[in-house]
């Protein structure tokens, strides 16, 4: 099971000696995404109650600004703090929801994995993009570690 943040790689190589490995890998990380999605549900529910006793009898502004201001590649919001972390929450709880669908997705296929034979102690590589698998390499040759040393980045 997956814990802490820095454990979920956002991309790179992982090498395997097993299916089962990679299988009990990608559970924990679909785990890990369903409860950070959990997390912030919670807590976009109690923020837009927040929101609501907040703005409870005012007037409703139409074309009302956001409050984000761009700052060189970064978005700033220092105006209205609470209503910046409702937004950059629900954007967080969608980029979640993406990689828990996805890594679904992968989940459902390990049984054609499995179907392919894949011998006991065969190097696997899996490939992650955005913190979501989406290859795996099986190394017959045992090559993997000496290709994983050269695609190592610098």
């Amino acid at each position: 099971m997956l814990q802490d943040p820095g454990q979920v790689p956002v991309s790179g190589l992982m090498t395997f000696q097993s299916v089962g490995e990679i299988r009990l890998y990608v559970k924990g990380l679909l785990e890990y995404y369903e409860k950070r999605y959990d997390v912030y549900s919670q807590k976009v529910g109690a923020l837009m109650r927040l929101y609501e006793k907040r703005e409870r009898g005012k007037e409703f502004k139409r074309g009302r600004v956001s409050g984000w201001k761009q700052v060189g590649m970064l978005m700033v919001n220092s105006e209205d703090a609470l209503l910046g972390t409702l937004e950059i929450m629900l954007d967080a709880m969608e980029e979640y929801k993406v990689k828990m669908l996805r890594t679904h997705e992968v989940m459902l296929g390990f049984d054609a994995l499995n179907e392919l034979s894949i011998p006991d102690g065969v190097p696997l590589t899996l490939f992650l993009r955005n913190g979501v698998p989406l290859r795996v390499l099986v190394d017959a040759e045992k090559e993997a570690s000496k290709i994983e040393a050269l695609a190592a980045p610098l």
